[in-house]
C-alpha cells in the first residue's frame, strides 16, 4: 500500500528544510548530495565525502541515510505520556474511537486507518506498567508497542519501510532533474552570451580567452547569468 497524502504530508515537512538546503548549494554539489543519499559508493567516495563536507551539506546526507538505514523508520518515535516504557519500543494506549474491528479470535485490533495492531504487538496486562496512570476516558484498557521508529507514520495507517524508501528514492531523483535542469537551461544561456560577445570580433586570442572562461563558468556550475556576463565582458576589455 503507497503512502497516503496525510503520511506524505507528514515527510515534507520533514524533508523540505533539508531539501532546501541541498538547493542552496552549487548545483554539482547538491547532485552529489542527491546522489551520495541512495548511493552507497558515492557516499563513501572520498573527494565527494570531502567537499560534502566543505559545503557543510554532509550532515543532509546523514540525515537521509539515517531513514534509509533505520530498520523502522517508519514507526512511532514518542511513547504515549500514558503508558510504560519499554527499552527500543514505542508504547500506546488506544483510543476507542480509532478501532474499526477489535478480533477477539486472532487477538488483534483493526483501526479505522487500516492499521493492524498485532497480537505480538498489544498488551493486555497494563499492572505490568505502573506508570500507566488515569488514560483519557476514551482509552481502551489495552496498550499497543512497536520498535521505535523516526517518522511517526504507522500512527497515520499502514507503510511498510520499502514503501518509504521507494517515496524517498524517488524524491531524491526528482530533485537531482530538477537541479540538471536548472542548469542545461542556464548552460543554454551562457552559450548565447558567448555568441553575443564574440560576433563580429576578428582576435581569434580574445576569442580562445573566452570560451576558456565559458569553461571554466560551466565546469563550476555558475547558475547567475549576471555573473557570467560581468566576468567575460571584463575579460574581453583587458
Amino acid at each position: 500500500m503507497p503512502l497516503n497524502k496525510l503520511q506524505e504530508n507528514i515527510l515534507e515537512g520533514t524533508f523540505v528544510f533539508y531539501f532546501s538546503s541541498i538547493k542552496e548549494c552549487r548545483p554539482d554539489i547538491a547532485i552529489y548530495a542527491l546522489k551520495a543519499i541512495l548511493d552507497e559508493d558515492t557516499y563513501q567516495n572520498p573527494k565527494i565525502n570531502s567537499e560534502l563536507q566543505a559545503a557543510d551539506i554532509l550532515c543532509v546526507v546523514d540525515f537521509f541515510r539515517r531513514i534509509l538505514n533505520h530498520p523502522n523508520p517508519q514507526n512511532r518515535s514518542e511513547s504515549s505520556p500514558y503508558v510504560g516504557q519499554e527499552p527500543g519500543q514505542v508504547m500506546y494506549a488506544i483510543r476507542e474511537g480509532d478501532v474499526q474491528i477489535r478480533d477477539e479470535k486472532h487477538d488483534q485490533i483493526i483501526l479505522k486507518n487500516g492499521y493492524v495492531i498485532t497480537k505480538a504487538m498489544l498488551i493486555s496486562d497494563k499492572t505490568k506498567y505502573p506508570e500507566y496512570r488515569n488514560p483519557p476516558p476514551d482509552m481502551l484498557t489495552v496498550i499497543a508497542k512497536e520498535p521505535e521508529g523516526l517518522l511517526g507514520l504507522t500512527a497515520k495507517g499502514p507503510v511498510t519501510k520499502d514503501e518509504l524508501v521507494q517515496y524517498l528514492q524517488l524524491r531524491c531523483k526528482c530533485e537531482e532533474k530538477n537541479i540538471d535542469e536548472k542548469f542545461t537551461d542556464t548552460f543554454n544561456k551562457i552559450e548565447i552570451v558567448y555568441k553575443a560577445l564574440v560576433d563580429g570580433m576578428t582576435c581569434c586570442e580574445n576569442k580562445a580567452a573566452i570560451l576558456e572562461a565559458l569553461t571554466a563558468l560551466m565546469k563550476k556550475n555558475v547558475l547567475s547569468i549576471t555573473i557570467a556576463k560581468v566576468k567575460i565582458t571584463r575579460l574581453i576589455e583587458l
